[in-house]
């Protein structure tokens, strides 16, 4: 979604470039820690076999594929969104499914990490509490994406995602797996979450519901 008075210039994942009021500034790329590529190969895991993780890594092209042949990806580094891209893309055509088949992965990929990384967070016992602390969650796997919060209540919440550099639609249906994975461990039921704004590759406006 572009602003009165700005404009996208020419740029890429690792060289990102708006145009604001004739003014060049640089947009933060968004990157992926490596965790999310090790929990999104477990969930595809449980829900396909190994079997399929070896044919989604197998498929993968370029340095992401490499990484992950080699062994050399690691969770605790970042990666650009370009290697999430492919990663995804890979994943989809071994299972046959569409970009929403991301946002189940991705939903599964948290719900896994509950005993893990997303432990601290069940001290937060409720949806109504964990979601405006959403970037700081979302913080384990990426960075660049800035939340603001535009309303909030008792089952629901809508939030608006700026500067998401590099997502296409896969990604940003990860992202609203992820935000449905947080409202099930937090013992939310019911949850849907709908993009009701924006545009994947910028900015994100998105309205979570749950019981």
């Amino acid at each position: 979604m572009q602003f009165e008075g700005e404009q996208l210039g020419e740029s890429s994942d690792d060289a990102p470039v708006r145009v604001v009021g004739g003014a060049l500034g640089v947009v933060p790329r968004s990157e992926f820690k490596g965790q999310l590529f090790l929990s999104n190969l477990t969930a595809l895991g449980a829900r396909a076999g190994s079997g399929a993780v070896r044919r989604a890594i197998d498929g993968c092209e370029g340095p992401v594929g490499e990484a992950l042949r080699r062994g050399a990806l690691h969770s605790a580094s970042w990666y650009p969104a370009a290697w999430v891209r492919e990663f995804l893309r890979s994943i989809t055509a071994v299972l046959g499914g569409g970009p929403e088949l991301a946002r189940e992965l991705g939903r599964e990929a948290v719900i896994s990490d509950r005993r893990g990384i997303f432990r601290p967070v069940l001290q937060f016992a409720s949806p109504e509490r964990i979601l405006p602390i959403a970037p700081l969650v979302y913080g384990l796997y990426v960075r660049g994406p800035k939340q603001a919060l535009l309303e909030r209540g008792v089952g629901r919440m809508r939030s608006r995602w700026t500067g998401c550099r590099g997502f296409d639609e896969r990604i940003r249906e990860l992202h609203v797996g992820a935000t449905l994975g947080l409202i099930d461990i937090a013992g939310g039921v019911g949850g849907e979450v709908e993009q009701v704004a924006g545009r994947p590759d910028d900015e994100l406006e998105l309205y979570a519901t749950w019981r």
